[in-house]
């Protein structure tokens, strides 16, 4: 239970464009506009996901993160859980996969510029 609690789906999404960028810096595979494309896939998948444990843990009235009342407001709010699934698929979207890219852009800048390409040695 402890580690659950350190370790958010936020953080793990912006892990997986950390090592999205370092794959593509390492492997010589994309560029910058493949960030912004890899940061919205990435970004799309983990709020779905989201949005899909908020709808569940609202049909099945099971407690989860996601239905207590700090994150989706007291039983019987005006505003209740379909407002946090539409948050999480409108804001959520597009407020992530822009701060995703603009981090995911100075990484693979950062990593271009300070660490020099392998030279693959030739074969006789």
């Amino acid at each position: 239970m402890g580690f659950i609690r350190v370790v958010s789906v936020n953080v793990a999404g912006s892990f997986s464009i950390l090592i999205a960028v370092i794959l593509m810096h390492v492997k010589k595979f994309g560029g910058y506009a493949n960030v912004a494309a890899a940061t919205f896939l990435l970004v799309l998948f983990k709020e779905l996901l989201i949005s899909a444990a908020i709808i569940f843990s609202n049909l099945t009235g099971l407690n989860t993160i996601y239905s207590v009342p700090e994150f989706s407001g007291p039983p019987g709010h005006r505003l209740g859980p379909w407002w946090h699934v539409f948050g999480h698929l409108t804001f959520g979207i597009g407020f992530q996969t822009l701060f995703g890219t603009a981090m995911g852009l100075l990484i693979l800048w950062i990593l271009r510029t300070l660490v020099p390409p392998i030279k693959e040695a030739k074969q006789p």
